[in-house]
């Protein structure tokens, strides 16, 4: 078994930071490698891009949008900003009624990083949200896998166990 497989590396995030600007009911988020645009009545995020910057990690080499829309679907209007964390290409941001919690952590990085989305909330279990995929973006779907849905599907780890 030939070759390594490497991790995520911090070095796909050199340069990475935020930028953080309030525009109306929207909060533009740009990043070095990843920008963005939080609705701050929903917390839902629109226009995830990753920017293309020159990196050794970069996935694209120009402006590219991978989802147009994450909205979650509480019903709620959110109307305060509880917590604001920006450090060094790491964000926290918390959106909440008193109710509705929505937090946003994200991290400025050239293969995207980690963006996480979460729902809290006091009045009811779960919160559906709407995942829509930019325009040039698809789901690739095998159909030789699919065709296997349920079966067990082989397994071993590079030790060949």
């Amino acid at each position: 078994m030939g070759g390594q497989v490497k991790a995520a590396s911090s070095r796909f995030c050199e340069g990475g930071g935020w930028v953080l600007t309030e525009k109306g009911k929207t909060m533009l988020v740009r990043g070095r490698h990843v920008q963005f645009d939080i609705d701050l009545r929903t917390g839902g995020v629109r226009n995830w891009t990753l920017t293309g910057a020159l990196n050794t990690g970069r996935l694209v080499e120009r402006p590219t949008m991978i989802f147009s829309e994450k909205t979650p679907l509480h019903g709620a209007v959110l109307t305060q900003t509880d917590r604001l964390r920006n450090d060094r290409g790491d964000l926290i941001f918390i959106r909440t009624n008193g109710v509705v919690e929505v937090k946003i952590q994200a991290k400025d990085c050239s293969q995207g990083g980690i963006f996480q989305m979460e729902i809290e909330r006091d009045d009811a279990p779960s919160t559906r949200v709407r995942h829509v995929l930019a325009p040039e973006t698809f789901y690739f779907d095998n159909p030789n896998f699919r065709a296997r849905e349920g079966d067990v599907v082989p397994f071993s780890n590079s030790a060949g166990q």
